[in-house]
């Protein structure tokens, strides 16, 4: 999916302010992901797949590729690690195993200024 929503300020928001008055419109920028659980294996699923890059592409190189017959990267949830990356991006987090221990996160958005 694609994070790249945005929204507005509303009249009866709470958290309006001189800097952010009703109407204004805030765009995302930035998404993260921090995780939670420890011991976590690739089995279980919920890896975050970068439907961006692939396994074959050299992300360091400046030529675009053609990536749309490769995997997706997968990267799977490790304690303590946090995860950030520019929206729009598309992704989504791969279906968990079934047995698989729950999975604890936190995620968010940074929005434009």
């Amino acid at each position: 999916h694609d994070d790249s929503n945005y929204f507005l300020i509303a009249k009866g928001d709470k958290n309006r302010s001189s800097r952010y008055p009703a109407g204004s419109l805030l765009f995302r920028k930035i998404a993260v992901i921090y995780y939670l659980t420890k011991d976590w294996k690739e089995d279980y699923g919920g890896s975050l797949m970068d439907l961006h890059r692939s396994k074959d592409r050299n992300v360091n190189s400046s030529e675009e590729e053609d990536t749309k017959d490769t995997a997706s990267v997968h990267l799977v949830p490790r304690f303590n690690s946090m995860v950030a990356f520019l929206v729009p991006r598309l992704h989504q987090v791969q279906e968990l195993a079934t047995g698989a221990p729950p999975r604890f996160s936190v995620f968010g958005w940074f929005s434009d200024d």
